[in-house]
């Protein structure tokens, strides 16, 4: 796995104050065993966003077609967090 997709996924285990390992990835289906609420999901869409906007490396290491365009960034974003975001915490009821 490539520093980039570390750095991505080390970003993703902070945001459950969980620290990355390669270990923990290893298991199966290891992204439905923390959960996040879903701000701190679109906090994680957001930085995520950024990275890739601002790393031409990153965005080499984790787009198909590499490219600046914000669509193509966000959709990028949106099918990682699809394929390996955590579960999304369901709101109380109230």
């Amino acid at each position: 796995m490539n520093e980039y997709i570390i750095k991505i996924l080390e970003k993703m285990f902070e945001m459950v104050y969980e620290k990355y390992t390669p270990e923990f990835i290893k298991q199966p289906n290891w992204y439905w065993l923390k959960t996040w609420d879903k701000d701190t999901e679109n906090e994680f869409s957001e930085w995520m966003f950024a990275y890739l906007k601002r790393s031409k490396d990153a965005r080499t290491a984790v787009m198909k077609r590499p490219s600046k365009d914000p669509k193509l960034i966000k959709k990028v974003v949106s099918e990682f967090i699809w394929q390996y975001g955590w579960k999304v915490k369901e709101n109380e009821p109230c």
